[in-house]
């Protein structure tokens, strides 16, 4: 058993918090990563963007790029569908991730506070996951075979390691 000396237990109670607030950090980072629009990239035609409104995601770009160039109209068609519903979501989402900050970085930090913000963020994060998926499989009932297979396959190589 490792016993911690009282001279070391403020120092491990900072590294801790360091290390929460790092891995926060570059969690942040990949979900701007991912949620984040490339300015190269228009928005699909079918969904043209509202004032104030971001490109779709990179995945989603990575989804459609992977598509027959025939079948993309049906995918784009179920997210402008969505697109209202993702907007709120992620704007959603990205209160909760300041959320997250402003509590870590108060003064005192009050841990339940933390773990409900994170929470409320795991939440948002879910809704948008939730719509983008919805748009799936609304869009894999009216593609044929080979389409799905090319959806399927860009899946594969996303989660690839």
């Amino acid at each position: 058993m490792v016993t911690i000396g009282p001279r070391a237990a403020p120092w491990l109670l900072v590294a801790l918090l360091i290390s929460v607030a790092i891995n926060l950090f570059v969690g942040g980072l990949a979900a701007g990563r991912l949620f984040a629009a490339s300015p190269a990239s228009p928005p699909p035609a079918a969904a043209p963007a509202q004032a104030g409104e971001r490109a779709p995601v990179p995945a989603v770009r990575r989804f459609l790029a992977a598509l027959p160039e025939e079948h993309r109209p049906v995918v784009e068609v179920s997210l402008a569908e969505r697109r209202p519903q993702m907007v709120a979501a992620t704007r959603e989402l990205r209160a909760a991730r300041d959320r997250v900050r402003e509590v870590l970085v108060a003064e005192r930090l009050d841990r339940a506070a933390l773990d409900a913000a994170i929470e409320a963020m795991r939440a948002r994060n879910g809704e948008v996951q939730r719509i983008l998926h919805q748009a799936l499989a609304q869009s894999a009932e009216r593609l044929p075979l080979d389409a799905r297979r090319a959806i399927a396959e860009a899946g594969r190589r996303s989660i690839a390691p």
